[in-house]
């Protein structure tokens, strides 16, 4: 073998190491960058946050406000089959210009066919004649669908019409809209019509022709470029101040991902980050389980009237928790940060807690994955189980020298507040005493307090008395050291001459 090839040889082996070490080091798949002003994607399970991107901002949430109207709507338990009169007072509000159904006054349609006009096409029309009448009228219908916002816990959306259509005060975040959807696809009726790709809509008595229609959620479309395998639906938006907005679910080996995106340029970078994310959700975390009681915190005191009588451990209610993790996290960094624990808890007071579940980062913060997850309480009582009443607060029952309770002049049985029998002292004398007790505590502590600093003085003299040593006897051994080194030099000097 020549020089040549074996120089060969060695030089693709080390490019071949290098290529394995830098690819050790990089990522199993890259967390993708959106192109789009905000998103978002969680885990439609748990809710953990998988990717985030001004998920809380505000934004102008569009035709995606079509999802609370629908699911104030299959949940108002108004069944599918009911017909709903089209009124002037639903299509006043519209304007001209906006996405419809072409409803007019006095037309009869059934919520089933308004649903899917609304969810597939995004018809306004359609979602003011679904609030008119399942609410009374329109403003009715609206605070149904803010009420609901408060009941997932949403804080951060207020809705002024059911359509989405640009109004003062409307407004989410990509955050909120894909927890809407995630209650939404709990719902039968509303998982039906949301992933329809198309829909027909037979005549009316004002509408001789069928009307069809597509999804305008091209993900969800068999035959378009922008088809994602396992797409369960989408709906999408679109202003001219805002630009384009979606929210869209798609399911995988049994796991159910939800991406909303805002502010997109174009449809075409709205589609490609939405598949993105969804890419990104399905191929790049594992599952890990953990038990909840692996989540316990410190211990903390249990009181009583002010006594401590034992302590609460509180820990994850959940007998396991599942998370989803990035291939290059470990579930070690995995932990219950709870919020506002108190230094000490009363005894048979509410213990009703809650913690985020968050991923430790190197730098010490902390990245939440779950939010709001509800804590237990394992109370543990100290020895005898009880509190010593506080006298302050509760008092012992008064007696006489026989030991009967004392009563005043209405029958009410008197306490002794100073806690000790009033048969034979009185309560005067129960203070001194008390004083006098609290007095000899202080001079025990202050006892203590000079004894050990007394210690620490001797301990001190002791330390520097050894150091001294030390350095006499180091001193002492160099100078003898010094000597015969001296010695010896002479020595040689005289075998040299």
């Amino acid at each position: 073998m020549t020089g040549k090839s074996i120089l060969g040889k060695r030089l693709l082996c080390t490019v071949l190491a290098l290529f394995t070490l830098l690819a050790a080091a990089l990522p199993a798949f890259a967390e993708p960058t959106a192109m789009s002003e905000y998103a978002v994607l969680i885990d439609s399970t748990t809710g953990q946050v998988l990717y985030s991107k001004g998920m809380d901002e505000s934004i102008s949430p569009s035709g995606l406000v079509k999802l609370m109207t629908a699911l104030v709507a299959v949940e108002s338990g108004t069944p599918l089959s009911t017909k709903l009169t089209v009124t002037s007072d639903a299509l006043a509000p519209l304007g001209t210009g906006y996405r419809s159904m072409d409803l007019v006054a006095g037309e009869q349609i059934t919520l089933e066919d308004c649903l899917c006009g609304m969810i597939l096409n995004s018809a306004n029309d359609a979602s003011n004649v679904i609030a008119e009448k399942l609410g009374g009228d329109i403003d009715t219908f609206v605070k149904k669908m803010n009420s609901k916002t408060e009941e997932l816990g949403l804080k951060n959306t207020s809705f002024v019409n059911p359509s989405g259509l640009p109004e003062n005060g409307q407004k989410s975040t990509v955050y909120d809209m894909a927890m809407i959807l995630r209650n939404a696809l709990s719902n039968s009726d509303f998982s039906k019509i949301f992933g329809m790709q198309e829909c027909t809509i037979l005549p009316t008595n004002y509408n001789n022709n069928t009307r069809n229609y597509k999804t305008r959620c091209l993900m969800n479309h068999n035959a378009s470029e922008y088809a994602f395998d396992g797409t369960l639906g989408g709906t999408i938006g679109y202003s001219t101040d805002d630009g384009y907005i979606i929210a869209t679910a798609a399911v995988r080996d049994n796991r159910t991902l939800i991406a909303v995106v805002a502010e997109a340029d174009s449809e075409a970078n709205l589609y490609a980050d939405a598949a993105a994310l969804l890419e990104y959700g399905f191929d790049g975390f594992t599952e890990v389980s953990i038990a909840g009681s692996d989540f316990a915190s410190g211990s903390i005191p249990l009181t009583e009237n002010g006594v401590k009588v034992g302590s609460v451990v509180f820990s994850v209610a959940n007998e396991t928790v599942n998370v989803l993790l990035a291939a290059d996290r470990s579930s070690d960094n995995v932990e219950a940060v709870a919020e506002a624990l108190p230094s000490s808890i009363e005894k048979n007071s509410p213990m009703e807690y809650t913690a985020n579940i968050c991923y430790r980062l190197s730098d010490g913060t902390y990245e939440v994955l779950l939010r709001d997850v509800l804590l237990t309480a394992d109370i543990r009582l100290d020895a005898t189980g009880t509190a010593t009443a506080d006298p302050a607060a509760t008092g012992s029952i008064a007696t006489d020298g026989d030991g009967n309770p004392i009563t005043d002049e209405a029958g009410n049985v008197v306490t002794n507040y100073t806690g000790e029998s009033t048969g034979g002292s009185s309560g005067s004398g129960g203070g001194f005493k008390k004083f006098i007790l609290t007095l000899l505590k202080v001079l025990l502590i202050i006892i203590a307090c000079v004894a050990g600093l007394i210690l620490i003085f001797l301990l001190t003299l002791v330390i520097i008395k050894q150091v001294k040593r030390n350095r006499k006897r180091k001193a002492r051994a160099r100078a003898a050291a010094e000597r015969a080194a001296r010695a010896q030099r002479q020595r040689n000097d005289r075998n040299y001459y």
